[in-house]
C-alpha cells in the first residue's frame, strides 16, 4: 500500500499437503483458513483490493475449497482464484470444479492459476473460461515455476478465435514474445505456437505445395494477423 499498490495477492493452501509440508506448524484446516482470513482483512485494512488465492485448490476438499472461499469474501476478499499448483488436472476435471466454484459464488469475480507440468495448461485455461472463469493467470513465454503456466500469446490467440476477445495489431504478440525473451534470458521455444520461429514454417513436400496454393491449408490462423508470414524451409 505504501508503495502505491491498487492491488495484493494473498495465497494459502488449506489442504493436508499444506499442514505436512508448507507450514507444519499449524495444527489444522480451522486454524489455516483462520490464517488466510488474518491476512486478507490485514491487507483490506490498508485499503488494498485482495485476490485470494486457495494453494492447491486441485488437491484439496471441494467443501473445504468453498468454506475457505466463504470465509474469505467475509473477510473482504474481492477476487477468488482456483489453483491447479501442480498442474495435476485435465480439461473436464478443471471445467467441472471451477463450474462448481462458480455455482457456489456466482456474482465473484473468479480466475485461475494453471501450471503447465502436463502439457496442459493452455487446454485447462480454455476449460476454466467454459465453466465460467472470468481471469487467467497467465505469462508471456508461459514463465513460472517449473514447466511454467498458462501462456499469454497462445492464449490470446485462441481466445481471438474462439470471438472472446480481439487480437491485438499485426506484430505485436511476437514482438512482446521477443522483449520478454531478452529481457529475461529464456529463449523462446522454436516451436511455440503463435511466436516461435517455426509455428508457421513448412518443410514436407505435401504441405509445401499446398501452401503456396493457398497458405491456410496448413494454418489454424492466417499468420499475417499475428504479424507472421507462411514460410518454407529450404531443402537440405
Amino acid at each position: 500500500a505504501e508503495a502505491g499498490a491498487d492491488w495484493v495477492g494473498i495465497f494459502l493452501g488449506v489442504n493436508e499437503v499444506t499442514l505436512r509440508a508448507r507450514l507444519p506448524s499449524v495444527p489444522d484446516t480451522d486454524a489455516l483458513i483462520a490464517k488466510a482470513v488474518e491476512a486478507i482483512a490485514h491487507a483490506k485494512s490498508l485499503g488494498l483490493s485482495v485476490r485470494y488465492t486457495c494453494e492447491d485448490t486441485s488437491r484439496t476438499d471441494m467443501a473445504d475449497v468453498q468454506r475457505t472461499f466463504a470465509r474469505a469474501l467475509a473477510a473482504g476478499a474481492d477476487r477468488l482464484c482456483f489453483a491447479d499448483s501442480v498442474g495435476g488436472l485435465e480439461p473436464l476435471e478443471v471445467n467441472g470444479r471451477v463450474a462448481a466454484v462458480r455455482r457456489a459464488f456466482p456474482d465473484t469475480p473468479l480466475e485461475v492459476h494453471l501450471h503447465d507440468d502436463r502439457g496442459l495448461a493452455l487446454a485447462n485455461a480454455l476449460a476454466a473460461i467454459d465453466g465460467g472463469a472470468d481471469w487467467v493467470s497467465a505469462s508471456v513465454l508461459g514463465l513460472g515455476e517449473r514447466c511454467g503456466i498458462t501462456e499469454t500469446c497462445s492464449l490470446i490467440a485462441n481466445l481471438a478465435q474462439r470471438g472472446q476477445r480481439a487480437l491485438p495489431p499485426a506484430g505485436a504478440l511476437p514482438a512482446l514474445a521477443a522483449e520478454v525473451s531478452e529481457r529475461s534470458g529464456v529463449p523462446t521455444p522454436h516451436r511455440a505456437p503463435v511466436v516461435g520461429a517455426y509455428a508457421f514454417t513448412h518443410t514436407a513436400k505435401l504441405h509445401v505445395r499446398a501452401v503456396q496454393r493457398d497458405p491456410l491449408s496448413y494454418a489454424w490462423i492466417a499468420p499475417e494477423a499475428l504479424g507472421r508470414e507462411t514460410e518454407v524451409a529450404p531443402r537440405a
